[in-house]
């Protein structure tokens, strides 16, 4: 009995050591034909990335003639398009904002905000390159504001104060502080919009003291109301709605009055309206 027994025991002993065996074989097994897998799906991956890499440039490529088409809608639809293409795009997007159309530049700004942080350094390198023209330097700081860049800070605070900059690129950078809504360009612009000879500055800068929102330039912004300029004294009418101040309502029902513009005074009709 006792032999039996040992030989039982023994066998038992084989037959879980087999087994043992055999799901330490298996378990082997799986783990080299997950670590196979894995690494055979990050290899696709990459290619895959590459291909789509090289695909969007070929694509680029092809856009970029119509880049130079006579025809400016097309030149518009482009800019739109290279968007979609990311960094890869962006050289192709700057030179369009030195574009002759209004509306093909600023649909190749739209495309660099959208495209984001890849474009800010190359934003940046053709807003301080003075042989740049002021159409392409102006929309340069002007995307720049567009996106948020804090970057975009101290170089528009910078031209806003240099009255021997263009008028054009000081106008866009008195949007860009705007947009950025910045309380540190508050001093900068109030006196710009003291300007006599820059009227395009001085509604830049109108319009940008009411997106940064701060009452307290409530009373320089009313002495805008009877500004030379229509369109400042329009630009004021909304930058004093925006600051909301209990002053406003009377104002406007001042430039309602006695305003001699009928645009003018149409806003000042719907700025009441709104402020109800």
């Amino acid at each position: 009995m006792e032999n039996n027994d040992s030989s039982s025991h023994s066998g038992i002993l084989k037959g879980v050591s087999t087994f043992f065996s055999s799901v330490v074989i298996a378990s082997a097994s799986i783990v080299v034909t997950l670590t196979y897998n894995s690494k055979k799906l990050e290899i696709t991956n990459k290619q895959a990335v590459s291909q789509m890499e090289i695909a969007s440039i070929k694509e680029i490529s092809k856009l970029i003639p119509q880049l130079g088409s006579e025809n400016a809608k097309e030149r518009k639809f482009s800019a739109i398009t290279l968007s979609l293409y990311g960094k890869d795009a962006v050289p192709a997007l700057i030179a369009l904002l030195d574009d002759e159309e209004i509306e093909v530049r600023n649909a190749s700004s739209k495309a660099l905000s959208l495209i984001g942080e890849p474009a800010v350094l190359e934003l940046e390198t053709a807003f301080k390159d003075r042989q740049n023209s002021a159409n392409l330097r102006g929309s340069a700081i002007y995307t720049l504001g567009r996106m948020k860049s804090r970057l975009a800070i101290p170089l528009a605070l910078e031209t806003v104060a240099d009255s021997s900059e263009n008028k054009i690129i000081r106008k866009d950078a008195a949007n860009a502080l705007g947009m950025l809504r910045s309380t540190q360009g508050i001093p900068v612009l109030l006196k710009a919009i003291q300007s006599t000879s820059n009227t395009i500055l001085v509604e830049a800068a109108v319009w940008a003291l009411g997106e940064i929102g701060d009452k307290k330039v409530t009373e320089q912004l009313a002495t805008m109301l009877t500004h030379q300029s229509s369109r400042v004294r329009m630009q004021a009418v909304w930058a004093l709605t925006k600051l909301e101040d209990e002053t406003t309502i009377p104002l406007l029902q001042k430039v309602l009055q006695e305003d001699t513009s009928l645009e003018v005074r149409d806003a000042a009709i719907n700025a009441l309206e709104w402020m109800k």
